[in-house]
């Protein structure tokens, strides 16, 4: 009988594996020799034996790819036999692809370019049977994949390497597919794994910001501000530019970021939170009595509230139109009573509050304003002088005065008024209309403020006459007039301040205050003295100002203050008594009382140089000769004027000059308001800080004599800028 091979049944083999076959051969005399080939080559290794009369042959191999569709033979051989009895199966192999690769097409780039299609294939080669292709996506890196079957675009077999397929799969990527990887997977349910691979994705895009455009960003003035952005972009970022609009801190950045292959941008919105400032007000506005008036006011800050403009009056809130956020406007008649300040407040909860001031200005006739150094003048404020007297005095006598012939020099006096909306100025001495710009005369007017005009005279070459006849100054417009006398003397010490007292304090700081006094005819200036209620040691500062803020003052402690005026020709006046006393505030912001008198007590202070001496009020007689020219006259000196060895001393009382004033009163038979381009008037208070006080030692030369002179002979040499004043001589010319 042929033999029969067994084991190979199932028809499925897969690579690799080790296939265990039979042969087997029954009957024959002798018993068959058993023998295997694989298409024409023998096969070693087989393992023979005999069963009854039957002869088996046993076959163990490994299958490779390259057995597929051989045929395996088992052949059966005895002598009786001419030829081989024949049993033959083929191997049907079964194997996965050698090699499984992506790729991109023919002509196409191997960057993907994000927004464009693009188009992968992968190749599965030797395998069999036919490979399954699917692809997977993990875009962002996701565990769960997108499976794509993709088109297949070859399907061929080869005897000896099996079957080769291609699949192409069409995509669109996008900026998330960048840097993930797609996965080909080649399959078969006759496999008992898949084979596949991998192919990481370089996608192309243009930069993308990780925020949210526009990007708000708030902050406080003076402040800064640090913001990250993050960008993607593939390839990286190669430039990076800003764009600004306007010129402020505050308003839109815009960030461009440019690669190869696009540009993205993100706005900033920056707002920069600042306190709110008056930027508009409508000032001053001048009417008439009657009229209606809108006052304008606009303001500007961050962040803008509702309300946050308002007008306010005597530090109370004024009801007003409203017209917008900043916008806003007070609607008034205009009369004496409504007339003068207003404050513009704008306040949007950042800082403090910022204000603006407006003036309404009601049309006015000139009122003059009276005040204490306006209320007279004084002169010479040269040095010439002369002596015209020539006769001998021998004679033992009293005085209460001291005269000195002075010619030449020039004196000035000043004149204020109120007015609206303007004041012009006429000086007249005795009735007679005085023309200015002369070698005798100079006029001046100066506006010191919305509605206060002041006007200078210059008197020079200064005569007896001069001070024989006073001088009038009358302001007027078309409203009216108001005049005022002014005695011309000479030069004196200034009056003392008036009026000191406290404009602000805080923990160390008092502002102080004052009227200053009349000049004597000359630019004065101011020391101020202060100590520390309790201490010994009196600090001195000078100013030109009439206020003065001290800072470095200690906390919750009273200060005792004296001020004097001391002009240019040295003089001084005397201390403002009592010492006015004012106080710190306290750690807590509280104020400190301060008990009335104290400060008169607790003030010790020791003269300084520039005091004058007291006049001793003993009477004393003096035998002097005195050289007179006929033609001279006598006047009053102070000892600080002249060298104390061109004098002889004599006791003297100064005179006082008062002013007095006349006004009339006329109306315009129109009225109209208008704005005025008019300078804002001062209010800035000067700082100054501590500074020594320069000393000044005036002697008498006679040790009982009293401290005022009398000469009408004077040497050139002689002479020092000081005040002079009238006073009464009493005594027999000889």
């Amino acid at each position: 009988m042929p033999p029969r091979i067994t084991g190979l049944e199932d028809g499925v083999h897969l690579e690799g594996n080790v296939l265990n076959i039979t042969c087997e051969a029954h009957g024959g005399n002798p018993l068959a020799d058993i023998s295997w080939y694989r298409g024409y080559d023998k096969l070693p290794g087989a393992r023979s034996s005999v069963s009854g009369d039957s002869a088996i042959s046993f076959l163990s191999i490994t299958l490779e790819r390259s057995m597929n569709g051989q045929r395996l033979k088992c052949e059966a051989m005895n002598s009786a036999l001419d030829e081989p009895l024949i049993d033959s199966k083929q191997l049907n192999v079964l194997f996965q692809p050698r090699r499984v690769i992506i790729r991109t097409p023919e002509g196409m780039r191997h960057q993907l370019l994000a927004g464009d299609e693009a188009k992968l294939h992968c190749l599965s080669s030797g395998s069999n049977p036919p490979a399954h292709i699917t692809w997977n996506f993990y875009p962002n890196g996701e565990q769960t994949p997108l499976v794509f079957t993709g088109e297949v675009i070859l399907n061929e077999t080869s005897r000896d390497t099996g079957y080769t397929v291609e699949n192409a799969v069409t995509f669109t990527p996008t900026e998330e597919y960048d840097g993930t990887l797609i996965r080909c997977i080649a399959s078969n349910p006759m496999w008992p794994t898949s084979k596949n691979v991998t192919y990481p994705l370089n996608v192309l895009y243009a930069p993308r910001l990780l925020v949210n455009s526009p990007i708000s960003v708030v902050v406080a003035e003076g402040d800064s501000f640090r913001e990250n952005l993050t960008v993607k972009g593939n390839p990286p970022v190669s430039a990076w530019r800003w764009r600004k609009n306007g010129s402020t801190d505050a308003g839109m950045y815009t960030l461009f970021a440019v690669n190869s292959v696009g540009t993205a941008n993100v706005t900033i919105q920056l707002t920069v939170e600042y306190s709110a400032r008056i930027t508009s007000i409508s000032s001053p506005i001048i009417a008439s009595d009657g009229e209606i008036v809108l006052l304008e006011c606009e303001a500007d800050g961050e962040p803008r509230r509702p309300d946050m403009v308002r007008w306010m009056r005597n530090g109370e809130e004024i009801p007003s139109i409203k017209k917008s956020e900043t916008h806003v406007t007070l609607r008034l008649n205009a009369s004496k009573e409504s007339a003068g300040q207003y404050i513009c407040q704008a306040d949007n909860g950042i800082g403090f509050p910022g204000e603006g001031t407006a003036y309404l200005l009601v049309n006015t006739a000139p009122r003059i304003i009276t005040l204490p150094f306006l209320s007279r003048a004084a002169g010479p404020l040269g040095k010439e002088l002369s002596c015209f007297f020539s006769l001998s005095v021998v004679k033992t006598f009293r005085c209460s005065s001291i005269f000195c012939c002075i010619l030449g020099g020039r004196a000035r006096a000043r004149c204020r008024a109120h007015a609206v909306p303007d004041a012009d100025f006429v000086w007249d001495r005795a009735g007679e209309v005085i023309q200015g710009n002369n070698t005798k005369y100079g006029m001046s007017t100066i506006q010191l403020d919305y509605s206060t005009f002041e006007s200078t005279l210059w008197i020079s070459n200064l005569t007896p006459d001069d001070y024989a006849r006073e001088i009038s100054c009358t302001a007027r417009n078309s409203f009216g007039t108001d005049s005022v006398h002014i005695p011309i003397g000479p030069p004196s010490p200034p009056d003392a301040p008036l009026d000191v007292h406290v404009t602000n304090t805080t923990l160390n700081t008092i502002s102080i205050s004052w009227t200053p006094g009349f000049d004597g005819g000359s630019d004065q200036t101011f020391e101020v003295r202060y100590q520390r209620d309790g201490e010994d040691i009196m600090h001195g500062i000078n100013t030109s100002h009439s206020n003065l803020r001290l800072s470095g003052l200690a906390p919750a402690s009273v200060y005792l203050f004296q001020i004097r005026s001391i002009n240019s020709r040295g003089f001084s006046s005397e201390l403002t008594r009592p010492p006015a006393a004012f106080a710190t505030l306290s750690e807590d912001g509280t104020a400190v009382a301060v008990i009335a008198g104290k400060a008169e007590g607790a003030v010790h202070c020791e003269r300084e140089e520039h005091d004058i001496p007291e006049v001793s009020e003993d009477d004393h007689s003096v035998r002097t000769m005195i050289e007179v020219n006929p033609n001279g006259y006598m006047q009053q000196i102070d000892p600080s004027i002249y060298e104390r060895n061109c004098l002889m001393e004599y006791e003297f009382d100064p005179r006082d000059y008062p002013a007095s004033r006349h006004g009339t009163m006329g109306r315009s038979g129109t009225g109209t308001y208008t704005n005025m381009p008019y300078p804002e008037p001062p209010h800035d208070v000067p700082l100054y800080p501590d500074q020594s006080l320069t000393r000044r030692h005036f002697q008498n030369n006679n040790n009982n004599s009293p401290q005022h002179l009398l000469s009408t002979f004077i040497q050139p040499s002689g002479v020092r800028a000081g005040p002079l004043s009238y006073a009464q001589l009493d005594g027999d010319l000889v």
